[in-house]
């Protein structure tokens, strides 16, 4: 693990011209300039296992690249994943790294921020088989709402959301897992990751009938910074899965049901 960590922290950044095998510096650029952003402002990331991806400069992209890539915080052992749905999916470095790990499976990733939406857009193209990965600019919600970021100033990686007037401009229409559901054709959801800072405390608070249809999560939970975002995730679990498994590792924890359902795939 440090000799990858270091050079994945190390060797290689590069310029836009250098992104090296995974594909042609113009193709990139396209890509970049398609969704709105200077290649200036951008770095290219690569790395031989995971391909490469676009950061920022002087944002979070960095510290939240080294997390997911070089100290793999969602390395769990998974039985092959068919379907992997990716709540918080901030600029798109998770849905990658799933899909380097589970090339197979079928990944919805979802998030709120329209800019970060737009950089995980590029990055799944840059790292991705096509089709493999399906970004949705929204934010997930216990039930059909209308949501707004409250902290729309915070670093990229801490974008908070919460509901909204209709007639709000800054709002826009949340997702729920039973509409991505149905929408994927996802009968069966092997692993959903989510990291929605603080916001599972609404999630798993009503409508969780979803968890029938799952057998994993890993999931950050926020009470280092918000109270009761654990409880009605335990409740919930004990509802709908009755005996699981927990493990945590680092920030995030891996829940898994005992009696697993018989994975499906959408494609």
């Amino acid at each position: 693990m440090q000799r990858r960590a270091t050079r994945a922290a190390g060797a290689t950044i590069t310029r836009l011209r250098e992104i090296g095998p995974f594909g042609d510096s113009r193709r990139a650029e396209r890509l970049l300039l398609s969704h709105g952003f200077d290649p200036d402002s951008v770095m290219i990331v690569s790395d031989s296992q995971f391909g490469p991806q676009m950061i920022r400069k002087q944002t979070t992209d960095w510290p939240t690249y080294q997390q997911v890539f070089v100290k793999e915080d969602y390395r769990f052992d998974h039985p092959a994943p068919k379907t992997i749905v990716d709540l918080g999916a901030n600029v798109g470095y998770s849905a990658v790294y799933y899909h380097a790990r589970y090339p197979q499976a079928h990944i919805v990733a979802v998030e709120p921020g329209s800019e970060n939406a737009a950089v995980a857009r590029v990055n799944v193209s840059l790292a991705c088989v096509p089709g493999s990965v399906d970004v949705v600019e929204s934010a997930i919600w216990h039930s059909p709402a209308h949501l707004k970021i409250t902290n729309p100033d915070a670093n990229a990686w801490a974008l908070r959301v919460n509901e909204a007037d209709p007639d709000d401009k800054s709002s826009f229409a949340a997702t729920t897992m039973p509409m991505l559901m149905t929408r994927y054709g996802l009968d069966t959801i092997d692993l959903v990751k989510i990291d929605i800072e603080a916001g599972e405390r609404y999630l798993f608070a009503k409508n969780t009938e979803w968890l029938d249809h799952v057998n994993e999560i890993v999931i950050e939970l926020h009470d280092r910074f918000t109270k009761g975002c654990r409880k009605p995730v335990i409740d919930a679990l004990e509802r709908h899965w009755g005996d699981y498994d927990e493990v945590t590792q680092g920030e995030n924890t891996l829940f898994s049901r005992r009696r697993r359902l018989t994975s499906s795939s959408s494609r």
